[in-house]
């Protein structure tokens, strides 16, 4: 269990009622996120239609357990559902824009993070996916904007931190690359996240090796 995560639900299901609790709990583990991030970012109204909302949330859940099986397209379908469902709910904006890069669909995708963070503006996660689908247009000076952006929220977040790298090192910054990657090899937990800031540490030692071979002066 997360730090202080039993606080936040007691907190969570006092707000939002038991049922409701329940739907947002279990959409809450589907997506891996902590239920203190999913609360704030779900930015419950008071008087929010809550059978609605459900809905929403189930819709999403669904969406979610899809994308983890590879199903992409069927994915997409549930995560407009839990949008028509609930509008203002910023996850199935963000989620949609998952499933919408997996199928190289990334102009929309952006669209669809760019509703996330305006309807949750400290939602850094959604501002790291919208990054990496701007890197992957090649829009770097955006997806840079978008990875400052995430850490502005969260400093320490590391898949904001390597996005950025890969931003610096397809723009030939390999210093600030490597600054970055350096910054995010204690933080990091899982082994995904190790081997890419590895992989992408020895992209910039090549990339610095070839600067200082024609007589870059780094420092």
């Amino acid at each position: 269990m997360c730090k202080g995560l039993d606080s936040v639900l007691v907190t969570v299901m006092k707000a939002i009622g038991a049922s409701l609790f329940i739907c947002f709990f279990a959409s809450v583990l589907a997506q891996g996120a902590s239920a203190s991030e999913a609360f704030e970012r779900s930015k419950f109204p008071a008087r929010a239609k809550r059978e609605a909302f459900t809905r929403s949330c189930e819709f999403d859940r669904k969406g979610v357990l899809l994308e983890e099986q590879g199903k992409a397209a069927e994915a997409v379908i549930e995560f407009r559902k839990a949008i028509e469902a609930y509008p203002s709910y910023a996850v199935p904006h963000s989620n949609l824009g998952n499933a919408l890069s997996d199928l190289h669909k990334y102009s929309e995708a952006v669209l669809h993070y760019q509703k996330a963070v305006e309807l949750a503006p400290d939602f850094a996660a959604a501002y790291c996916n919208m990054a990496d689908a701007l890197t992957k247009q090649k829009n770097y000076t955006a997806a840079e904007m978008a990875c400052n952006k995430a850490l502005r929220v969260d400093p320490g977040y590391v898949p904001a931190m390597t996005n950025l790298a890969e931003v610096y090192l397809e723009t030939n910054r390999p210093s600030e690359a490597r600054a970055v990657l350096i910054g995010a090899t204690g933080l990091a937990t899982t082994a995904g996240l190790k081997k890419i800031i590895q992989e992408d540490l020895a992209k910039a030692k090549k990339m610095l090796d070839v600067q200082n071979g024609s007589g870059v002066s780094l420092k």
